[in-house]
């Protein structure tokens, strides 16, 4: 995809500064990372995604999946297509039958169902080269939170309805 970029989930942590779920996102091939600043109901989701973890009853973003699958549908890829007065944007790319389908989504949202549907993750170019910081010494999760700690609110977008 012209000016996307892959990204894989590296981790979840919790920013005790801002009492909030940040999630990690890596560049596949590169050294960059985007944190993004998301809710906790969503951090729980991905988490449990992340784990493999299946309840007996579908929660929200298993419900999702089976309104897409229930209608002849399949989630192809998300993109997180932009960042605008620190509020990230995503897209879920969808198709049913021959028919391409992109929805407006959160990127919590988004990632979250990604994960269940094994599809790949996709950045703007331009939202990365912005909102990305370098991971030049492979850091931990530990030296993350360090990181995370000491960025001011206002450089990268948090979490927003």
């Amino acid at each position: 995809m012209k000016n996307y970029i892959e990204v894989k989930v590296l981790t979840l942590l919790y920013d005790n500064v801002n009492q909030t779920p940040v999630l990690l996102l890596k560049e596949k091939g590169g050294n960059r990372i985007l944190p993004i600043w998301i809710g906790i109901f969503e951090a729980q989701s991905i988490l449990m995604a992340l784990k493999g973890i299946m309840l007996h009853r579908p929660l929200t973003h298993d419900l999702c999946i089976d309104i897409i699958n229930s209608f002849g549908g399949k989630l192809v890829n998300v993109n997180i297509s932009k960042l605008d007065k620190g509020t990230f944007y995503a897209e879920l790319i969808l198709m049913q039958k021959r028919n391409k389908i992109v929805i407006d989504a959160r990127p919590s949202d988004s990632i979250a169902l990604a994960l269940r549907y094994n599809v790949p993750i996709f950045v703007n170019s331009t939202v990365l080269d912005i909102a990305s910081i370098p991971d030049d010494q492979h850091l931990d999760e530990k030296q993350w939170e360090d990181i995370l700690k000491n960025i001011p609110d206002e450089a990268f977008g948090k979490y927003s309805m």
